[in-house]
């Protein structure tokens, strides 16, 4: 079982439209299995910046806004930005094919 925050299903968080969120992501799983993490709204990938890895800042100059879309491999840690400027519910979906199995830390985006 993968869990977010230590829920296998946890509630919303409320997050701002035009606010800049910075996610940590962290593969510690055992299983030696890379995780698929996607960053969603209302389905979608959405933009974020990769800013960090392994817990040191990325020079300027390899900061780029890409899909929200990676693959993260176990045993590092990646640091994200994310500035949603529409409304709606969205997601952090982390996902396995080897543990086959999916977490999902809901959003509700709001003005």
């Amino acid at each position: 079982m993968m869990l977010v925050n230590g829920q296998p299903g946890p509630d919303p968080l409320p997050i701002q439209t035009g606010k800049r969120y910075r996610f940590r992501l962290v593969n510690i799983t055992d299983e030696g299995s890379d995780l698929r993490v996607r960053f969603l709204l209302k389905g979608a990938p959405v933009s974020w910046r990769v800013i960090a890895k392994d817990g040191a800042d990325l020079p300027p100059a390899q900061i780029v806004t890409s899909s929200a879309d990676m693959f993260l491999p176990v045993g590092s840690t990646c640091d994200v930005e994310v500035t949603l400027e529409k409304t709606g519910l969205s997601a952090l979906e982390i996902s396995s094919e080897i543990l086959a199995d999916v977490a999902m830390q809901p959003f509700s985006v709001a003005k």
